[in-house]
């Protein structure tokens, strides 16, 4: 008997895979036990259903806390999803962010999101949930944009607090994370795995912030390019294991 969260990939990847992806380019597999977060770029809401459908799985999602929480999530859902992607007004906007909702706590419970808190001191409970997750061996997937600050027109500027999570993991386990960036092209509805960018500890954490978004939006940005220059889908490689 499969677990929940295990049907509810299943479910997501067909579902994405029929409607909403022509395209994955998996670069390599993932070596066993391998510390590992993923880094994509958001492309509205095609992105976290997309590369939660597609990458390696079980993952689990950081996530805004709205989203995790039945009294917040109709209002951030009209927001940011209902007004801003299916161009609906109230009141049938409201309906649907209020149908909506319920429906995406539920799945978050089930897949076991993250609840981000940024700008707000519990995001150390967002860091230590993280890190105990690495510890069992589990895997991050992690959308770093900052919402209206614009980089490059391919990708926002990137919130560096989850290189937070690989200086903590060594700390308690000598261990190395290794960084996948994960390009996301809602136009070409694509998606391409790139090669980990691993942490370095002895690095000066600063220069080391510095140096990982650097590479990480470098690599996310190149693959988008690609992506976007690529007349014709690829066959779809298999799912990393």
């Amino acid at each position: 008997m499969h677990a929940p969260h295990e049907r509810l990939y299943a479910y997501l990847y067909k579902t994405i895979k029929f409607f909403f992806l022509r395209r994955r380019i998996v670069s390599r597999r993932l070596i066993e036990g391998t510390p590992a977060i993923f880094i994509a770029n958001h492309a509205g809401s095609y992105g976290p259903i997309t590369a939660m459908a597609s990458l390696p799985q079980p993952l689990y999602p950081w996530v805004t806390h709205e989203i995790t929480d039945i009294a917040l999530c109709p209002a951030y859902i009209e927001h940011d999803f209902v007004r801003a992607e299916v161009h609906l007004r109230p009141p049938l906007s409201l309906f649907l962010a209020r149908v909506v909702g319920r429906i995406c706590v539920a799945m978050m419970r089930d897949l076991h999101a993250i609840p981000v808190y940024r700008n707000s001191r519990k995001i150390v409970e967002t860091i230590a949930s993280s890190v105990r997750l690495l510890e069992q061996g589990k895997r991050l997937l992690i959308f770093p944009e900052i919402p209206n600050r614009i980089f490059n027109g391919i990708v926002n500027e990137f919130d560096t607090g989850f290189i937070n999570i690989a200086r903590l993991f060594f700390e308690r386990t000598a261990k190395v994370v290794s960084f996948f960036p994960v390009a996301v092209n809602r136009g070409r509805m694509a998606l391409h795995l790139g090669a980990p960018i691993r942490f370095n500890p002895f690095n000066s954490f600063r220069l080391e912030k510095i140096r990982i978004k650097g590479e990480l939006v470098e690599s996310i940005s190149a693959m988008y390019r690609e992506l976007e220059g690529s007349e014709e889908p690829a066959a779809v490689a298999p799912v990393p294991d």
